[in-house]
């Protein structure tokens, strides 16, 4: 089996994978960004609320000192 198609595919696939697996953490990565990005937002947002005493609590008038 010397074609010069198998040689082809020998070459080839390595760098097939290579370039899929390298998709593909790139991908998560980025995923993984976005939520600790939203995350932050979050505590952020619910920091200010806390911080500024407009928690469920404190709007109830059930906020113990």
């Amino acid at each position: 089996m010397n074609n010069p198609r198998a040689a082809v595919l020998r070459l080839l696939v390595p760098l097939y994978l290579a370039a899929t697996i390298s998709q593909a953490t790139a991908a998560s990565k980025s995923a993984e960004d976005r939520y600790i990005a939203a995350r932050d937002a979050a505590i952020e947002k619910l920091s200010a609320l806390y911080d500024t005493g407009n928690s469920d609590e404190a709007r109830r008038g059930c906020a113990s000192s």
